[in-house]
């Protein structure tokens, strides 16, 4: 029977935000992962990524603000933690540094994630990983008082819902691209099933149901004993 740190090391998070990276580092796994501190907020978008093994991420001039610490890679909507940082003015959040200070600060960030995005390829083709998928159920109520004023993140946001199945078959064909043998688990509220259950709804496509996910102003706040709930499940299921 494998302890809870290994089981966390054996899952590799996708997104749709840090919820579950936080999860991770709590029971254990502190590794690093390109999708595991970001932050996506196109599903479509996510999917292509996959498909075009990340090519073209994280270039200079497709990063704009989108809080003080992460910057969005307009390319694919993904929001990175990052050393540029930014602060509001005016309602509209504004890089601090002029642009040859962020260019020269750029350098590090792309190092690390062009370091962060091989390694990813490396498990998805590998497939010794299992990818974990997690989109919150949106209400207009999160977004009254928004952090970022940005209206293509709400009207996109405003819009969404939990995970269908066929967004997540969507999902594990780009995933299967790398390697037919990975493995995707997508964790929901609305599921139909006790939290912390696990069932397979395709081949190698795995709903996990938990109560409630973290709130996107809060990601941090994941309820650890659903999730090892999940994960004990997941392992007892694919290893049954």
């Amino acid at each position: 029977m494998r302890g809870v740190t290994e089981i966390m090391t054996s899952y590799e998070s996708i997104g749709d935000n840090c919820e579950f990276a936080a999860v991770q580092e709590r029971m254990g796994n502190t590794e690093g992962g390109l999708l595991k501190w970001a932050h996506s907020d196109r599903f479509d978008l996510l999917v292509e990524a996959f498909n075009n093994r990340f090519s073209n991420l994280f270039e200079f001039d497709n990063l704009t603000p989108w809080n003080p610490w992460m910057v969005l890679d307009n390319r694919y909507r993904i929001a990175f933690r990052s050393v540029i940082h930014s602060e509001q003015r005016n309602g509209v959040f504004e890089f601090v540094e002029i642009e040859t200070e962020r260019r020269e600060k750029y350098k590090a960030d792309f190092s690390k994630f062009m370091s962060l995005k091989d390694r990813l390829i490396v498990k998805l083709e590998s497939a010794e990983s299992i990818f974990v998928y997690k989109r919150n159920d949106i209400s207009v109520r999160e977004y009254e008082n928004p952090r970022m004023n940005d209206p293509d993140f709400l009207r996109n946001r405003l819009n969404a819902s939990g995970v269908t199945v066929y967004e997540a078959l969507l999902l594990l064909a780009a995933l299967k691209r790398y390697n037919p043998a990975n493995k995707l688990l997508v964790v929901a509220t609305d599921c139909g099933m006790r939290p912390g259950t696990v069932r397979e709804v395709h081949q190698d496509l795995y709903f996990g149901c938990i109560e409630q996910l973290a709130s996107y102003y809060y990601a941090l706040g994941g309820l650890d004993e659903t999730w090892g709930k999940i994960l004990n499940n997941m392992e007892a299921l694919i290893h049954a």
